[in-house]
């Protein structure tokens, strides 16, 4: 039996819409594969040298389903992830209709999630569907009677506002509600399912039922964020191609939204969108579709919502559109490094990586997963590059893109004001340049070298005093800071 101890770091959590502004870490240790015989943690306290309040850490992951350590709990938790998107299946908590008003939930899936993900130090972004078949036609599409949809959302607000009253055991408190994954899907195959809305074709009746949930939510929990369902936001239908999801469909919400007292934000106080590398011919990077996406938020008065990505992913094989023409598990890990770079340089105060393993969801084809076939025991390359990036980029406040030839990368500033760049490069291999005499760089899957001095016969690739110049290599991230 292993017994691993491990340091868990102090967070400072508050609601903001900035969320890189740096705050202060101690860097969690990487957990090891269960071993055969399976693995004891003990994780201690550590306390963190400073702090900026206001902090909350971005990186995330999907737990769709269970939230425990045989789904990877620890695993992630031990990479850096502060947050899980999971489903909230109403199915599930009311299984049978309401007698004479009176509602009887069972909680135990749910309670059990929020358990488990606070304990590890996890905050959940709870996406609402899943409706019993009493209550809609569709598991995932509209409500036919919305007095029992309201409520249950607002009995979930209550149960897991932490106030000590009505409250799950130990008041844990979830404080960001989704209602219905992908709403601007319009097939109905696909919500028939559970995990798609079907409100592509009635943007206006998903707003006016958003508003209703949105009122007795905030009535129960004034602190809780509503925001709409995850967009998709790609694969268009009808006008713009012959996919599943209307574009028009976000805009028509909140312009609907805005219609009703207060406006948009007096319901919604952010917005989620789904992001997969598949249609390069509208956006070339996470970076584009965000900007795009909040150009429609900004035409519509309400640009400074906080936008987050609960479910994002590449694939590591690919064979078939939309996937990408190629790919490797290699590939997928420095993919995912240059993605939540992206999203960190475009203000993304959430993202969330599709999936933990192969297979999990949809299709033997998705290989979005940070291990190989359900197993804990087989990390691919793209668990250690989230690990490193979580160990680097926890903290990060952007400052801006880097200007160098053959270098794409931006500049972050750090803990006490240090400065960290994240660089790779765009054609075979580039120099770039560091304004230091000795310098720390990690690569991608969290390989260190440190220190690199000035004039290291090994790594400076100049012979001027006061700077190093280290070679990059194409689509390889490094993480570089002063030693």
């Amino acid at each position: 039996m292993l017994l691993v101890i491990v340091a868990g770091p102090v967070w400072a959590w508050a609601d903001t819409d900035r969320s890189h502004r740096s705050a202060p870490h101690a860097r969690a240790l990487a957990l090891p594969p269960a071993s055969p015989g399976g693995v004891n943690i003990i994780y201690l306290p550590q306390i963190a040298r400073s702090y900026i309040p206001g902090y909350v850490s971005p990186f995330g992951v999907a737990f769709y389903y269970n939230i425990d350590n045989a789904a990877g709990l620890a695993h992630m938790q031990a990479a850096g992830a502060r947050w899980a998107s999971t489903y909230f299946r109403w199915a599930q908590i009311e299984p049978i209709p309401p007698v004479a008003d009176v509602h009887t939930y069972n909680w135990t899936e749910f309670d059990t999630k929020v358990a488990n993900a606070s304990a590890a130090g996890i905050s959940l972004y709870a996406m609402f569907s899943w409706n019993p078949a009493w209550a809609a036609v569709y598991a995932g599409g509209p409500v036919t009677d919305t007095a029992n949809l309201l409520a249950v959302a607002a009995a979930a607000a209550e149960r897991y506002d932490g106030d000590g009253f009505q409250d799950a055991p130990g008041s844990p408190v979830v404080k960001y509600w989704a209602y219905y994954m992908e709403p601007d899907n319009y097939w109905p195959q696909a919500a028939a399912a559970g995990d798609r809305g079907l409100w592509g074709d009635d943007p206006e009746g998903y707003a006016d039922m958003l508003a209703s949930i949105a009122n007795v939510v905030h009535a129960a929990n004034p602190q809780a964020v509503v925001l709409p369902g995850g967009v998709a936001y790609d694969a268009f239908g009808p006008p713009d191609g012959d996919g599943a999801f209307k574009r028009d469909f976000l805009g028509r919400v909140i312009e609907r939204l805005n219609t009703k007292p207060g406006g948009a934000t007096a319901y919604i106080g952010a917005v989620a969108f789904h992001y997969y590398p598949i249609s390069p011919q509208y956006w070339s990077d996470i970076h584009e579709k965000t900007q795009e996406i909040r150009g429609i938020l900004s035409a519509r008065g309400v640009g400074h919502l906080p936008l987050l990505v609960p479910e994002m992913g590449y694939w590591s094989v690919a064979t078939t559109p939309p996937m990408p023409a190629s790919s490797s598990p290699e590939q997928q890990a420095r993919r995912l490094a240059q993605m939540y770079l992206h999203g960190l340089a475009s203000g993304l105060v959430q993202m969330d990586w599709f999936q933990i393993f192969d297979g999990q969801c949809c299709s033997p084809l998705e290989t979005h997963g940070l291990f190989f076939n359900g197993d804990l025991n087989t990390p691919k390359p793209s668990y250690y590059a989230y690990q490193a990036l979580t160990q680097e980029m926890t903290g990060a406040y952007y400052v801006g893109p880097v200007n160098s030839p053959g270098i794409e990368g931006y500049v972050f500033s750090m803990w006490l004001e240090k400065t960290k760049w994240a660089v790779w490069a765009t054609q075979p291999s580039a120099n770039m340049t560091f304004p230091l005499a000795c310098v720390r760089r990690v690569d991608h899957l969290g390989n260190v070298a440190n220190p690199i001095v000035d004039n290291d016969a090994g790594w400076d690739q100049d012979s001027v005093l006061g700077q190093i110049t280290l070679q990059v290599f194409e689509n390889q991230t490094i993480y570089v800071e002063g030693c």
